[in-house]
């Protein structure tokens, strides 16, 4: 199989959406599939440049930079490099001629550039999805709930991480014939780390995540913690 991932992170070096892409391909190429991470535009701002190379292998994983990884200096060559972006991707995608396409993108560019490759190539398109739509919003206005239908029925299959997600396209969202595929958060194993690590004989507990509530529930994470009873020298 040929799969082509479109991640709109840098890469190979990135956060949290760029790692879990990362183990998504490595995993895929080492069953013996053929994949290749395209990120459609540049991400590095001169003068901290982390991914410099435009194409590469990482890991055992192959990407490309469509446009190139750096964002240009003037305000007209930013312009120029939005505009030639989705064509570039395009071409990228269209001469590799992918089986899948996944899109790991909130963007409405790349899913469109995505969905016509698919077109074109003859292959299946797919969207990772690790939150609920417009998150931060505490209901969703009927108007958000078709653009969403709309939106996910470009789509012949979609990736969640949950359970819940999974109920909220196919119930929430009537979307009952979208194939959907539970794949929980991925990490990768450390080869520095030790297998067995001792414990600290301290209390703290760190958090490293966003401090937003509505996307990842830090309130209710420090409420769950209160309530856990006295354990040996642990404590509230």
């Amino acid at each position: 199989m040929k799969a082509a991932i479109i991640l709109n992170e840098p890469y190979p070096h990135g956060m949290a959406c760029a790692n879990r892409t990362h183990l998504y391909t490595r995993g895929l190429a080492e069953l013996g599939n053929d994949v290749v991470v395209v990120i459609p535009r540049p991400t590095e701002f001169p003068g901290s440049i982390r991914n410099p190379e435009g194409s590469g292998i990482y890991d055992g994983v192959r990407f490309r930079y469509a446009n190139g990884p750096v964002i240009s200096k003037s305000f007209a060559g930013r312009r120029i490099q939005n505009l030639l972006s989705p064509g570039l991707t395009l071409g990228v995608l269209l001469r590799f001629r992918p089986d899948v396409i996944l899109v790991v993108s909130n963007s409405l560019r790349h899913i469109l550039t995505g969905k016509l490759a698919a077109l074109l190539a003859g292959a299946k398109l797919v969207r990772e999805k690790t939150e609920v739509p417009y998150y931060r919003l505490k209901e969703l206005s009927r108007l958000k709930k078709i653009r969403i239908r709309l939106e996910f029925k470009l789509f012949d299959g979609l990736l969640v991480i949950s359970p819940a997600l999974r109920a909220f396209f196919k119930s929430e969202m009537n979307l009952k014939n979208l194939k959907i595929a539970e794949v929980p958060i991925l990490i990768g194993k450390n080869p520095a780390l030790p297998d067995k690590i001792t414990p600290p004989d301290f209390k703290n507990l760190v958090y490293t995540g966003s401090l937003i509530d509505s996307k990842d529930g830090i309130l209710t994470i420090i409420r769950a913690f209160s309530k856990i009873p006295v354990i040996g020298k642990w404590s509230r």
